[in-house]
């Protein structure tokens, strides 16, 4: 005791006497150490064992406190990341996941701020973000965000923000540094099952004509080959619980909302809500917590669709608008947003209701209407085979491709040129390599877009050396009939062509074998 009170002494002498509680086990009585900083009291009794290893001091079990910072052990997907998927996990749902280096403070409810590029800076997003902690390598290190919109918009540039200070470890310590998390979206692989246009009428280069007169010259177009590859099948709209429609289209397996937002009823009466483009993706996802969580029409994986999903929307049979009036009544002629955006990171792709082409808007612009989506899983990806004689099989749509455009040749189509066709001409040289070869239609060559690549918007693998530019389809515009539809390979954009003149390429297509 007589060393214990020589050390007390020196202690009230050096003004610190409130360390003594910790250091001498309460053989001495001083003040709270709610300010004392941890690592002066390891520091002094440090010192006084030094001096006297044999102190009781020293013999004592003092466990070290935590006063490390937490850190980000890794991000899912991580900063700076490029090409990241819109989806992961099962069911495919847009999320971003945080693993701590250590088991954080979960009753703290983490606040941040969700930001999209605008092609000039970061720009606040509202988007409903849920929350949830599981173990990774400690208990609660990993944080799981989940976002509303199912998935995440295509080709765009996301940045997730937060403050340390909402973010402790279970001694309170505050994460080391601000997460800033940035990263962008690549397009989904993605790949249905191909309807027919339900275009049924005939047409030479100028007008509408009979499909029988007209075959010798302009042969194998769309009005001839009825229900090629797959006969179009919707369900009417159907009621589900007490007011929601929906259409079913079932070759490609999609559900649709059978009216536009806004629009009500079996005839979805009324005027379609209008939208700007983040109100409508948080408009397709407010259906998800429908009917007290049920969701609309019992489903909860509503979504803004893709452009591929869009693409296949219009018939050619009606125009203005261009959709099969049975199973989507009074669609008006407005144009329908996607959640694709395109290369400049501030425009959209969208489906010009009117006529039915695939076009680019700005993100900016408050005039989209919108038809929500639910899409079956697993999400079926494109599968080509190589055939090895110049043909390339679509394995899921079980057609069978030329691998150049016409008039390219060889292995990687590096021989020739491509030819500029009129589309009479682009009918007949299809129609000529042999019995089933037929320039595709508007459904047909619009499967082979993929936004996965660019310049052109095709897989490069299997179809080499393909012109960024128009390429034709057998279909023809119902309201301007001397145009046919032609695709842009550049990425996938759609337009009506005149058909007399040379100005675009085909690739020609038959079903397999």
């Amino acid at each position: 005791m007589k060393n214990n009170r020589k050390y007390c002494q020196n202690l009230r002498f050096l003004n610190i006497l409130y360390l003594g509680i910790l250091l001498f086990a309460n053989q001495c009585n001083f003040p709270s150490l709610d300010r004392v900083p941890l690592l002066d009291l390891l520091a002094l009794r440090s010192t006084i064992c030094l001096a006297n290893p044999n102190d009781s001091i020293c013999r004592s079990n003092l466990s070290t406190p935590d006063i490390t910072s937490p850190t980000i052990a890794f991000t899912t997907p991580t900063n700076l990341a490029t090409n990241v998927p819109i989806c992961t996990g099962t069911p495919c749902r847009a999320r971003v996941v945080f693993q701590f280096s250590e088991s954080m403070d979960t009753s703290i409810q983490p606040m941040g701020g969700f930001f999209t590029w605008n092609s000039l800076s970061f720009e606040s997003t509202p988007v409903q973000i849920t929350y949830v902690w599981s173990t990774t390598t400690f208990p609660n290190d990993t944080f799981t965000m989940s976002f509303s919109w199912i998935w995440f918009p295509e080709n765009q540039r996301i940045q997730i923000m937060s403050d340390a200070v909402n973010w402790k470890d279970l001694a309170g310590n505050t994460l080391n540094a601000n997460i800033n998390l940035e990263f962008t979206t690549g397009y989904i692989n993605q790949s249905y099952a191909i309807s027919d246009t339900e275009q049924i009428n005939c047409y030479d280069d100028t007008n509408l004509s009979t499909c029988p007169a007209i075959t010798a010259t302009f042969p194998r177009q769309d009005g001839i080959m009825i229900n090629t590859p797959l006969a179009r099948n919707y369900t009417a709209p159907t009621l589900v619980n007490v007011s929601d429609y929906i259409t079913t289209d079932l070759v490609s397996g999609l559900v649709w909302t059978s009216c536009n937002l806004g629009q009500t009823g079996p005839t979805c009466g009324g005027a379609p809500t209008i939208y700007s483009w983040a109100n409508a993706m948080n408009a397709c996802a407010s259906y998800n917590s429908a009917n007290a969580g049920s969701g609309y029409a019992n489903r909860t994986d509503w979504r803004l669709p893709t452009r591929w999903e869009v693409h296949s929307l219009p018939n050619f049979v009606t125009f203005g608008p261009s959709m099969n009036l049975t199973a989507f009544p009074n669609p008006t002629t407005n144009s329908v947003l996607t959640l694709s955006g395109t290369s400049s990171f501030n425009t959209v792709y969208l489906l010009q209701g009117n006529v039915g082409i695939m076009t680019t808007a700005l993100k900016s612009a408050a005039s989209f209407i919108v038809r929500c989506v639910s899409s079956p899983t697993p999400i079926v990806t494109k599968n080509y085979q190589d055939l090895g004689d110049g043909t390339i099989r679509d394995m899921n749509s079980n057609l069978r491709w030329d691998k150049c455009t016409l008039g390219l040749s060889g292995p990687t189509c590096s021989i020739g040129t491509g030819t500029l066709l009129t589309w009479g001409a682009a009918l007949n040289a299809c129609s000529a390599i042999g019995p089933e070869w037929r320039l595709p239609n508007y459904n047909e060559l619009g499967s082979l877009i993929d936004n996965r690549f660019s310049l052109p918007a095709i897989d490069p693998t299997f179809f080499p050396n393909t012109i960024s530019a128009a390429y034709w389809t057998s279909t023809s515009a119902p309201g301007t009939t001397a145009n046919a539809w032609t695709i842009n390979m550049t990425n996938g954009t759609t337009q009506g062509t005149p058909k007399g003149g040379a100005s675009a390429r085909a690739r020609c297509v038959r079903n397999h074998p």
